[in-house]
């Protein structure tokens, strides 16, 4: 599962305000695995699933299948 999360940091100062929704910080993506619900760097597609490499079943090959992160992250 890829979120959207806003993590503001509130760093607008006196002279530099808040930039809203151009802020860097506004808009994160982070990646959750649809079997174990850990927080990952990439997810893969597969049988309709956004899995981890360590949740692809035996003998899938996480390098023959496209990162959903990447494409994403593009």
């Amino acid at each position: 599962m890829i979120t959207i999360k806003d993590e503001c940091c509130n760093c607008a100062k006196p002279g530099h305000g808040c930039t809203g929704n151009r802020c860097t910080k506004k808009h994160i993506q982070h990646f959750y695995c649809d079997n174990c619900k850990a927080e990952v760097l990439y997810l893969f597609s597969y049988n309709g699933k956004q899995l981890c490499e360590d949740c692809l079943p035996d003998g899938v090959d996480a390098d023959e299948i496209a990162s959903v992160s990447e494409e994403v992250a593009l």
